[in-house]
Parts: C-alpha cells; structure tokens; sequence
C-alpha cells in the first residue's frame, strides 16, 4: 500500500508503509524529464544525420552537374572557361566531403562559432534558407494538388497566360470570349 505522508519545504515524498519514504515527486519529474530529454537528443541527433546525409548526396549530386556543364562550357567556349565549372565543382564537392568527415557534434559546434563571428551573415543566410525552404514547401504543395487532380495555381494568376499584349482577363472570360491582342501601331 502506498501513502502520501510527509511534506518536506514542499515537496512530497511517496512510499511504503515501512520503506522509510523514498523518491519525492520532483525527483521523479527530473527524471522521467532527463530520460525524456534524452530521447529527444536522439532522435534529433539521428534526423541531423539522416539530414546531412542527404545533404552531402545532393551536394554530390550538384558538382556532378557543375562537372557536367563545365565540360559542355570548355567545348562550346574553351578550356579558360570550363575552369571555372571545374573549380566550382570541386569546391561543392570538397565541402561535402568536410561534412561527411564531421559528426552532429562538430557541425553545431562549427555552426556555434561561425554565428558568434557573423552574426549578420548567419541571419542573412537563415533568411535566405527560410525562403528557399518556403518555395520548397510551396512547389511541393503545388505538385499534391496536381496529382490529386486539384488546380496548383490560385487566384489571379490562376487564369491561362494570353497572347502578349493582350489585356488581363480572367478565366471565365477565357472560356466565354475571344480574346483580341491589341498592338501598338
């Protein structure tokens, strides 16, 4: 049988009728909150891994096509310009292989010390993550709706591009008249 009996500066021991008390209940939280934490950290640990693998592929994958279309470039317009692509290629390429050589340890600690040296560049650069990631997120929501047979587009836009010149109508109007361009003279 378990009773509630004491309270000590507020807190509440539990325990047996001859166990002489025992956890008290702040001590189970931090623990049961350690072991919670613990979880957490790990599995963001492994999603962080997952994460740079799969960085470091489309990494690879990135000086592949820079190698591809410098050689396209130093056909089309010479060596001194296929260079170029070269060395693009091989500095995406060495950069993924920096982040295959590291741990999530290194990495956040790389991240840690480079915020702390550029505070403005990192916010610009978590700025311009955030909208690439946005356009992402948008195209992707955009792709679900085609394949669900639902329209992509919305709104305005939403209506068939016309010949140039010709005014904005909408897609009603599309459907139900003809559209005459007009031309400057």
């Amino acid at each position: 049988m378990t009773d509630v009996s004491q309270a000590n500066d507020g807190e509440t021991r539990q325990g047996g009728a001859g166990d002489g008390g025992g956890e008290t209940t702040a001590e189970k939280f931090k623990s049961q909150f350690a072991s919670f934490k613990s979880q957490a950290s790990d599995k963001a640990r492994d999603y962080a891994g997952q994460g740079v693998n799969r960085a470091t592929d489309a990494l690879d994958e990135a000086a592949r096509f820079l190698e591809d279309t410098a050689r396209s470039v130093e056909e089309k317009l010479g060596p001194q310009y296929g260079r170029y692509g070269f060395s693009a290629a091989e500095s995406v390429s060495g950069f993924a292989d920096q982040l295959r050589g590291k741990d999530i340890d290194e990495l956040t600690e790389d991240v840690r010390s480079f915020v702390r040296k550029s505070p403005a560049i990192a916010i610009g650069a978590a700025v311009g993550v955030g909208f690439v990631l946005a356009r992402l997120a948008k195209a992707g929501m955009g792709f679900e709706a085609n394949e669900s047979g639902g329209s992509a587009r919305s709104g305005p836009s939403a209506a068939p591009a016309g010949p140039v010149g010709a005014p904005a109508t909408s897609q009603a109007a599309n459907e139900d008249t003809a559209v005459n361009p007009t031309f400057p003279a």
